[in-house]
């Protein structure tokens, strides 16, 4: 049987980011035009993470992926996000 474990969430800091402008649906039923409007909703919105954009320069280092992992890094330094 599988063990199963809590554990602590991250979750915006609604004194730091409105949650109105920071939620995003799911990456799978985005179209190019809703991640471009929910890009200008928020610097903080959860596009950038789960369906970050990509580039004709895109490589192993700079990625929709790295992208990701360098906005939640600097938004739980700057206290956007905080763990539960």
């Amino acid at each position: 049987m599988a063990e199963v474990r809590p554990f602590r969430a991250l979750r915006y800091d609604p004194a730091r980011a409105d949650l109105a402008l920071t939620i995003a649906p799911p990456y799978d039923i985005i179209s190019p035009d809703e991640q471009a409007e929910l890009y200008r909703r928020s610097s903080y919105n959860a596009v950038r993470i789960e369906y970050g954009e990509q580039f004709v320069g895109d490589n192993a280092a700079n990625n929709r992926y790295t992208r990701a992992a360098a906005d939640v890094a600097a938004w739980r330094r700057e206290g956007v996000l905080l763990r539960d």
